[in-house]
C-alpha cells in the first residue's frame, strides 16, 4: 500500500522533529518552483475536470451544432435582454407619472404642508413679540430721562 500524499508530509514532518531532537543537522530541502505541479496533482486535474460535464455551447465546439440549438441561445438571450429593457423602462415611466407613490401620499404631503405652515407662523409670532418687546424696552429708556427731565421743568 502506497501512503498518501497527506500521509508521506505527516511523516516527513514527524522525521524532521525527530533528527531535530537528536541534535541532527536538517538536511537541505529543494524547493520546488510553484508553477511546476507535479505528476500526480496534473493527472488529479485532468480527472477532475474529465468529471465535470460542461454545456456544449456552440462557439467552442468543433463539430457544427444543430440549428435549432443556437437559434433557442440566441432567442433567450435576445428575450432576457428584452425583458430587463422592459422592466427598467417600466420604472422610469412609473416614476414620471408618480405611480409608485403611496395611494394617500397626498394626504401625507398635506398634513406636512400644514405643519411646517403652523411652525413658519408660530416663528413669525414670537419673533414679533420679541420686536415689540424691545421697542417697549427702548421707548422705556428713551423717555426715561425725558421725564426726568420734564419734572425738573
Amino acid at each position: 500500500m502506497t501512503p498518501t500524499v497527506f500521509g508521506k508530509i505527516v511523516d516527513d514532518e514527524r522525521a524532521r522533529r525527530e533528527r531535530a531532537e537528536r541534535g541532527e543537522p536538517e538536511d537541505e530541502v529543494p524547493c520546488e518552483a510553484p508553477d511546476e505541479k507535479s505528476a500526480l496533482e496534473k493527472r488529479l486535474e485532468e480527472l477532475i475536470m474529465s468529471e465535470i460535464a460542461f454545456g456544449p455551447y456552440y462557439w467552442e465546439t468543433r463539430e457544427p451544432l444543430p440549428w435549432w440549438r443556437k437559434g433557442l441561445h440566441v432567442s433567450l438571450w435576445a428575450s432576457e435582454k428584452t425583458l430587463r429593457g422592459a422592466e427598467f423602462v417600466g420604472e422610469v415611466v412609473a416614476n414620471i407619472f408618480g405611480l409608485n407613490n403611496s395611494k394617500y401620499q397626498w394626504v401625507v404631503d398635506a398634513m406636512r404642508e400644514e405643519k411646517e405652515r403652523e411652525e413658519q407662523r408660530k416663528l413669525e409670532e414670537e419673533q414679533r413679540r420679541e420686536i415689540e418687546r424691545t421697542a417697549k424696552a427702548r421707548r422705556a429708556t428713551t423717555e426715561a430721562p425725558n421725564a426726568a427731565v420734564d419734572a425738573a421743568c
